[in-house]
């Protein structure tokens, strides 16, 4: 499937870059440039970049690392679409909630995400990292998803209310708070998510269908 994509800054704060033997030019900078920190802060991204784009565009903010992106789809497969950035760093949302992520380090390989159409009350959650030494860590946490009601958030700087939904969980690993912005259809228009120990938590906005 052809994919477009706005990339402006990418989630490590770097640039795009070219292909190399592996696919993947640049690859042990963008660890390198994750380890120092030395690059200086993208331009922080606006609405204006935007345009006159009408492609399907999320907005992404990890604020562990001072960073964010515009993603385009790169691939679907029913209710499950990867989008990706400029350097290749994808999101994975099935019905708009995050189920994994590549290209971060401490990667979200696999979660069992509620279906918040539905889920209320009592749930359950997995989650599978690749740990520092490429072994899969399996994580599970118990629990309760709530309606808080209606909420207006800013979607890259545009006002927008929607009602929230927030997932509290209490495991071994300790507690998350993962939080959803739905539409009137269910879909969820913005989401908070816990990622992994290293990189914690992301937003994504849903800023063009």
């Amino acid at each position: 499937m052809r994919w477009s994509l706005i990339a402006v800054a990418s989630l490590l704060g770097l640039t795009a870059c070219g292909n190399s033997q592996d696919g993947f030019e640049g690859y042990d900078a963008i660890r390198q440039y994750v380890r120092a920190q030395t690059a200086p802060p993208p331009q922080p991204l606006t609405r204006a970049m935007i345009g006159d784009f009408t492609d399907p565009l999320l907005y992404a903010a990890l604020p562990s690392r001072n960073a964010e992106a515009f993603l385009g789809i790169a691939m679907v497969d029913g209710p499950i679409v990867t989008w990706w950035t400029q350097n290749q760093v994808a999101l994975i949302l099935r019905d708009g909630a995050l189920i994994g992520t590549r290209g971060l380090g401490e990667d979200l390989m696999a979660s069992s995400a509620p279906d918040l159409r539905v889920a209320r009350g009592t749930s359950r959650r997995i989650n599978q990292y690749i740990g520092p030494d490429d072994t899969t860590l399996t994580l599970a946490w118990a629990c309760e998803v709530t309606e808080l009601g209606m909420e207006t958030v800013a979607l890259l700087g545009q006002a927008w209310t929607g009602k929230r939904v927030d997932e509290t969980c209490d495991g071994s690993a300790g507690k998350l708070v993962n939080s959803y912005w739905l539409d009137r259809d269910g879909s969820i228009r913005q989401a908070r998510q816990w990622v992994s120990p290293s990189v914690g938590y992301i937003t994504i906005q849903r800023l063009i269908d």
